[in-house]
């Protein structure tokens, strides 16, 4: 009886050490879980920064302890913003970096932007300020910046649209020295167009001057060098217009003046001899036309009556 009571103590106590190991390898599966699925929970939050082939290549974390991929945002409008990015020559990045968060990943990517952005408009090549562009772009969709650097990309896109304003004004300025060598050839060759050709190259040298002036006066000599302004083209000389006489209207009490004007008598084609005391005796008249001949005067007309001296009335 002895042996069938110890048996049985101890095969109760052996089932209840199995039951004991049981609950605590349940217990430490399930706390191993819980670990997994925090760490999961904490690898998928992360995000991963690091350059591969020439490319800056943003990944996200799996929800694994560990792994990553290429980071693919919920918001479709967003994936060109983490797309993989050109890298420009001599910029060197670490391997990896690693940010908790997506607010600390756009503050990196923001220095990075900012800084190739600055690079970008140092060039002059149409290409770089292409590129500059693009990096404020790219910028301005960030979340989560801080305060100076939003006050530093308002900047930035500031001084891009003052350049994109120069470019604008250099391709007007190029587009009407062209045409002005075109209407100054037009000019010179003539034709039925002459005179509005002379009247555009008049006009379009003032606004080419304009251009030129206000380049040198607010542009820095650095600014000028790549504005590389042609020098102005002389152009046709056009002749002054006549300049009309003004006539003014006559008032009536000018016109009654001159009605009532006596009229003006014409001066004697021959100068008259002067008039003799009445004592003395005139010559008669056939001597007095061979007199005036000789003198150079010319014969009076046959209706033309000759001065009379006072004898003779």
């Amino acid at each position: 009886m002895a042996t069938n009571e110890e048996t049985s103590q101890s095969g109760k106590s052996g089932g209840k050490r199995g039951i004991n190991g049981c609950l605590v390898l349940i217990l430490v599966l399930l706390l191993g879980g819980v670990i997994v699925y925090l760490l999961s929970v904490i690898n998928s939050q992360r995000y991963y920064l690091y350059a591969k082939d020439g490319q800056l290549v943003i990944e996200q974390g799996l929800f694994l302890p560990v792994g990553s991929k290429a980071f693919v945002p919920a918001d479709g409008t967003l994936y060109e913003q983490y797309a993989p990015l050109n890298i420009p020559a001599g910029e060197i990045l670490p391997e990896k970096s690693t940010y908790s968060n997506l607010g600390e990943l756009n503050r990196r990517l923001f220095g990075l932007l900012s800084s190739w952005t600055k690079k970008s408009m140092a060039e002059k090549e149409a290409k770089a300020f292409d590129k500059a562009i693009y990096y404020v772009d790219r910028a301005r969709r960030l979340s989560g910046l801080s305060d100076d650097q939003q006050k530093e990309l308002k900047g930035l896109r500031g001084e891009l649209a003052y350049i994109d304003g120069e470019r604008l004004v250099k391709m007007a300025f190029d587009d009407l020295a062209k045409a002005l060598k075109s209407f100054k050839l037009a000019g010179e060759l003539g034709g039925s167009k002459h005179k509005e050709a002379e009247k555009w190259i008049i006009e379009i040298d003032k606004r080419l001057d304009a251009y030129r002036r206000l380049g040198q006066k607010h542009a820095p000599a650095a600014a000028l060098e790549a504005f590389d302004l042609p020098a102005p083209i002389p152009a046709l000389k056009e002749e002054p217009p006549v300049a009309a006489v003004e006539t003014k209207p006559v008032s009536p009490a000018e016109e009654q003046e001159v009605e009532s004007a006596p009229p003006v008598q014409a001066a004697p084609d021959a100068p008259q001899e002067p008039e003799a005391n009445s004592s003395e005796e005139q010559p008669p008249k056939d001597e007095e036309q061979p007199k005036a001949l000789e003198a150079g005067a010319s014969a009076p007309a046959p209706n033309e009556e000759l001065p009379r001296s006072p004898g003779s009335l």
